[in-house]
């Protein structure tokens, strides 16, 4: 870590030398005119990299990216070479004409684009591209009221000005008439607060609304607004803002342009800003990321408001329009943003960034609130957190140190925003590069005066772990919910119960104390994992006797009333008892009450904790095998029990412990669901009910980041909650039951990686696991709108059902190109890359998704609906002969059988239903070749799911096709390509021994031989075979 200003050494990064600073200095003050306050102390005379170097050789790591223009570097080779050649070849041009470049930029960024993102045009600056668009907006609408936020920057041109509201508003005299302003979301700073104290930017929106329709004389054009207000102090607009914008606009007839100067081209951990609201503007702008410091920038728009505009004369007529270089270096930076994968590289960096300034909060007061999204950063400095009062000359002063030390941090003095630092690197920046800037950040908030050191914030606070406990706890597998608040020690082997205490102790309207049960990680430190029943603590008297539910929203309404009444009336009286109600919310819009019920029904007494016995076996039959257990290594290497005796063990205590069930029951029931193979479909989707019902007792399905409760239980709400919901949707799917949960019926945030990792755990596979369960969650959701048709009984219009089947179509495509969906799923079927767990699951759940949204259609067009069925069929099998050993390794869920399953019987249905003989073949051929894959995948690789579809499906397939040929065909399927036999394009299995499949058991093409269903039926109850069902047809 540096301490002391930076030693000036000659650097290899300067392209001008022997320059006379000072000289320099004062000829330029004596030239140029100043544009907006005074210029930086220093003559720059290089940069390279993340780098600039000033005059003398001192190198300073440049985390703005210039003026947060240089989204990929200083000097990247790629764009020098492009523009030296078009320097050379293809500079500029008559406006009107086009060239190569320019055409082939407008393809590529219209394909990153959301549709009604169709059309583009390319300018210089983000000033100029904003006045075009809101010159495009006017004229469409033929209105001319412009709205903006009051910390906004649009740019120096007319328009655009009279939209900027952050400064240089005086002394110009009258901006465009119809500039109208709204209030900006600060949620540090905003005024409107909920009962809880969070903030309530949909009334500070709906109140500036209310004063635009005031002022306006009727004449709305559009909106213009920014995903990141930097300028205006790197405020991120909140979840659902963009979309509410949006909505303002279409009840006002509006425009919505999003200027996306600074955001775009992958600076916020997405290809662009509005992705993570998903809302498509009307209007799009584009500048600084897009030309890599170049004076480049955009305005993309639909194709109906462009051929509207362009019929009304529409008129942007600039010298440098389409100019063919600036747009071959736009084009080369998508490419290489693309191809490198460096959207990702953002938002993972940014997550580290943002950790890390967090962290630089817990240890100096002066830093007020750290905020931004990806690698785009705001740290606020203030003088008193308490007030929030600015402190500029503090901000300017650690501004001074920083760029002694090697550091270019720019720090916005405007009165409009205090002293806030924006922090924006090249989103290539090293992490070696990253640390040396963030060490440079802690020395100079080190060595500068006045900026508060927190000792005390090094220490632990309340209801936090140290990160030893935390690593000797942490779960080899990506938790579905981390217990909170565990504070174990390295102790001799001993016995530990879980605690039955599932009931909230007594929360006052100030205390945040936890109130959710308390509840054992499941896989201990090995040394403290019980070993024998001599040592077992005895439960605490009555503290497992009393649970909580979530009361009504109704009823908590009331019980809130009356409270408050006996409150203000002096009527409260202390009681012996404990309360009855307790407060978790006290918001009067939504409050959240909890009742203390009793655990058990009344008369019902255990002699023994549930899952007691059980227990007690277990550690009898898994005792010798420990270490292994508790590695979860497999048992191969050992003599193995009865799996399934050990499994239906657990599942009888799991029953008993629904007698008095927890939050800890729920837990239990996931990793239950869970597993693989399923033995018992009716069992599990019971359980998946009870869970359900036990979820919203809880009050799981209740968003919980205003509660009054701790960040860890926060997120272990949500955690649980995502993991019943995906159960529960999933199952449905799978095994032919309606869902218990209507999207209506919760409001629980998608989880991010911040919820699902474990503190101190952020290391990159567990970080992707984390990503996969995101992407997981969204489609989940995606197929929540799927399952009513599926299990809609009512007669409806053939149309109604193809508007919905083609928007959750287009749903499924937005979510297959959406990042980091996108890499992952390119992950899951690729060779030499770093397996992303889960990720070929997710893959076959997405492939299998889609075969319910095919269109039913009309008779005239079934064919086509089949066709297309089929075709999603074919695909899902393709996908899994692709897969390799390692894949299959992977983690998959349970439900991924019946999608297997699923798809085998869709091609074979579509056998029988056509008398096409090509789709015959075509059919006959891919079983052929997934059955004799399925065989190597059970036989080789111990593959369970490959064995439940064989049990399932290997008796019709051979009963349809069989005939004297069939076993040397299914031999060939093994052996050889037979590339040179018309029709036969099935696939040799390397290392696969073709004696493993044994046809002997088909006798004239009819199954003979034992079979998987004849041992264990692993998939239904149903006591007569699958084959006998299948001749149903």
């Amino acid at each position: 870590m540096p301490s002391q200003t930076q030693e000036i050494i000659p650097s290899e990064g300067a392209m001008y030398h022997d320059v006379d600073e000072p000289a320099m200095l004062k000829s330029g003050s004596n030239t140029l005119i100043r544009f907006g306050g005074n210029f930086s102390p220093l003559i720059i005379v290089g940069a390279q990299g993340v780098y600039i170097y000033a005059a003398g050789g001192r190198k300073i790591l440049d985390f703005t990216s210039g003026q947060m223009s240089c989204l990929i570097g200083h000097g990247h080779p790629e764009i020098v070479e492009t523009i030296t050649a078009h320097a050379a070849k293809l500079d500029h041009l008559f406006s009107g004409m086009l060239s190569p470049p320019v055409v082939q930029l407008a393809e590529k960024l219209t394909g990153l684009l959301p549709e009604g993102l169709d059309r583009a045009c390319f300018l210089s600056t983000g000033g100029e591209s904003n006045e075009a668009a809101i010159k495009m907006a006017k004229l469409y609408t033929g209105k001319y009221e412009i709205v903006g936020l009051g910390a906004s920057w649009h740019g120096m041109t007319s328009a655009a000005t009279a939209a900027t509201y952050h400064s240089g508003r005086r002394g110009y005299g009258p901006f465009v008439p119809g500039s109208l302003v709204l209030p900006s979301p600060n949620a540090y700073r905003s005024i409107f607060r909920k009962a809880d104290g969070s903030y309530d930017w949909e009334t500070e929106l709906n109140y500036g609304w209310g004063l635009i329709d005031q002022a306006s004389n009727g004449s709305l054009a559009a909106v213009i607004i920014e995903p990141i207000l930097s300028s205006g102090g790197m405020h991120v607009l909140p979840p659902g803002y963009l979309g509410a914008m949006k909505t303002h606009c279409e009840k006002r007839g509006m425009l919505l342009i999003v200027d996306e100067a600074q955001t775009g081209v992958g600076r916020c951990g997405s290809m662009f800003a509005i992705e993570h609201e998903g809302v498509t503007p009307d209007i799009l702008t584009l500048s600084k990321t897009l030309g890599n410091g170049l004076p480049l920038s955009a305005v993309v728009t639909s194709k109906e408001i462009e051929e509207t505009c362009f019929e009304r004369g529409y008129l942007f007529y600039t010298t440098h329009v389409n100019d063919p270089l600036p747009a071959a270096v736009g084009l080369k930076v998508l490419e290489i943003v693309v191809r490198d994968g460096l959207v990702e590289r953002s938002r993972v960096a940014g997550l580290k960034l943002k950790s890390s300034l967090e962290r630089l909060q817990t240890k100096y007061g002066c830093i007020g609130d750290v905020r931004g999204r990806g690698l785009m950063c705001g740290v606020e400095v203030v003088g008193d957190r308490a007030t929030k009062a600015p402190s500029v000359e503090l901000g300017d002063a650690l501004a001074k140190k920083m760029t002694e030390l090697g550091l270019s941090a720019n720090l916005a003095t405007m009165k409009s925003f205090g002293g806030v630092f924006r922090i924006a690197p090249p989103i290539t920046i090293t992490d070696k590069e990253l640390d040396a800037g963030l060490a440079i950040f802690e020395e100079a908030l080190r060595t500068t005066p006045g900026t508060m050191p927190l000792a005390a914030c090094t220490q632990p606070q309340r209801g936090e772990r140290s990160s030893n406990t935390r690593e000797m706890t942490e779960s080899r597998n990506l938790d579905i919910a981390n217990p909170p608040n565990q504070n174990y020690t390295n102790q001799p082997a001993k016995r530990r119960h879980l605690a039955l205490d599932d009931e909230p102790p007594e929360i006052s309207s100030n205390d945040t104390q936890s109130f959710l049960p308390r509840l054992l990680n499941p896989i201990q430190n090995r040394n403290e994992l019980p070993l024998t029943p001599q040592n077992s603590a005895t439960p605490r008297g009555e503290s497992g006797s009393k649970s909580s539910m979530i009361v009504g929203p109704v009823m908590a309404e009331d019980v809130q009333m009356i409270e408050k009444y006996m409150s203000s009336h002096g009527r409260v009286q202390q009681s012996p008892r404990d309360n009855l109600y307790n407060t978790i919310s006290d918001n009067p819009k939504d409050p959240v009450l909890y009742l203390t019920v009793p655990r058990r029904r009344q008369g019902l007494s255990l002699k023994r904790r549930p899952g007691e016995k059980q227990r007690e076996i277990l550690e009898q039959i898994l005792g010798p095998l420990i270490d292994d257990v508790v590695a979860l290594q497999a048992l191969q290497n050992h003599p193995c029990p009865d799996l399934l005796y050990v499994w239906n063990l657990a599942v009888a205590a799991l029953q008993e412990e629904f007698q008095a069930p927890g939050m800890s029951t729920i837990n239990a029931v996931l990793l239950d669901l869970m597993g693989r193979p399923t033995t018992s479909i009716t069992g599990n989707t019971i359980n998946s009910g009870r869970t359900v019902g036990l979820s919203h007792i809880l009050g799981l399905n209740r968003n919980p980041e205003t509660w009054k409760i701790s960040d860890a239980e926060k997120k272990m709400r949500i955690r649980l909650w995502w993991g019943v919901l995906i159960h529960d949707r999933w199952s449905s799917f799978a095994h032919g039951v309606p869902t218990y949960i209507t999207k209506n019926q919760y409001q629980v945030p998608l989880p991010t990686i911040e919820i699902l990792m474990t503190e101190g755990m952020d290391i990159t596979s567990r970080r992707e696991a984390a990503e996969c369960f995101i992407a997981l969650c969204t489609l989940t959701e995606i197929l929540g709108d799927v399952l009513p048709l599926v299990y809609d009984r009512r007669e409806k219009l053939a149309t109604e059902t193809s508007k919905v089947l083609r928007r959750l179509q287009l749903d499924l495509d937005n979510w297959e190109d959406s990042e980091p969906v996108l890499s992952l799923l390119r992950r899951a079927n690729e060779d030499g890359r770093e397996i992303v767990s889960g990720s070929s699951s997710l893959k076959l759940g997405f492939l299998s998704n889609a075969t319910h949204t095919t269109e039913p259609g009309l008779s005239e067009t079934k064919r086509y609906s089949q066709a297309m069925l089929r075709e999603s069929a074919r695909e899902i099998i393709i996908f899994l002969c692709s897969l390799k050993s390692h894949h299959l390794s992977e983690f998959w869920t349970p439900y991924s059988a019946y999608h297997i399953s699923s798809a085998t019987i869709i091609l074979l249905r579509c056998a029988i239903e056509t008398n096409d003989p090509l789709i015959i073949s075509s059919c006959k051929s891919s079983l052929l070749d997934f059955m004799a894959w399925l065989q190597c995948a059970k036989v080789k690789d111990k593959w369970d799911l490959a064995d439940i579809c064989l049990a399932q499906c290997e008796d019709p397939i051979m009963q349809i096709y069989g005939n004297k040929e069939l076993p040397s065909q299914a031999r060939e399927s093994v052996l050889s390509y037979e590339m040179n036999q018309p029709g036969n394009n099935v696939r040799v299995f390397e290392g696969v021994d073709a004696t493993m499949f044994n046809f002997n058991g088909f006798n004239g093409g009819v199954h003979t031989g034992p079979s998987v269903m004849d041992a264990q039926n692993y998939v239904n109850g149903f006591e007569y075979p699958w084959a006998d069902m299948w001749d149903l047809f």
